[in-house]
């Protein structure tokens, strides 16, 4: 059974977005927004690619833009409740793996590919929307100011170092979501063969 489940999951690959395409070559496969994104995206401004390149946009890279390794894990600045960069019990990420302080709420980071889908978002899907997710990596975290959980994790001491409050504006932040939405691979998620083979 396990070896089934093995072999079904290794078709399970989406590499025709309009990414994908315009890499292949075809220039037209983006937008003029969407390549603005892209620039920013790969550009040193904000670095993105810096945790997320690769095939499937969720390894490390350095200043080349080399891929360095398998996927990293990094804390985003997403809670600092008790201002020491306390995360909520039982979202203590690798720390729970690992037992080491340094590593409180560091998460694996997730690939990007059909990230328009892939929402809410955040280890815990406390974020709704792919605008609110690109915001909290370009203001160097959040700041959570009602609820249970307050503090603000864009002073977290435990926040990755790279994770900065970026120079990034209304244009380009739009540009931004405009190139993740053509990680979008419509093909691969109206595949008959990958749905639910008793059609509910």
């Amino acid at each position: 059974m396990g070896e089934a489940i093995a072999i079904f999951e290794r078709t399970i690959v989406s590499l025709d977005t309009p990414f994908d395409h315009f890499r292949r070559g075809y220039e037209g496969a983006l937008s003029p927004a969407a390549r603005r994104g892209l620039e920013l995206f790969y550009g040193p401004s904000l670095g993105c690619s810096r945790c997320h390149a690769g095939r499937d946009l969720d390894r490390p890279s350095d200043e080349m833009g080399h891929v360095m390794g398998p996927p990293g894990y990094y804390n985003v600045g997403l809670y600092n409740t008790d201002g020491r960069g306390a995360y909520p019990s039982g979202n203590l990420g690798l720390l729970e793996v690992t037992s080491v302080s340094g590593d409180m709420g560091k998460f694996r980071t997730p690939p990007l590919r059909n990230v328009e889908y892939s929402g809410p978002y955040m280890h815990d899907g406390t974020v709704a929307t792919l605008r609110e997710a690109i915001l909290v990596h370009t203001e160097g975290g959040r700041n959570v100011e009602v609820g249970e959980h307050l503090g603000d994790g864009r002073a977290s001491p435990l926040k990755d170092a790279r994770l900065q409050s970026l120079p990034i504006d209304e244009a380009d932040l739009q540009a931004l979501e405009v190139f993740l939405r053509a990680l979008t691979d419509d093909a691969f998620l109206t595949n008959p063969e990958l749905g639910d083979p008793f059609g509910r």
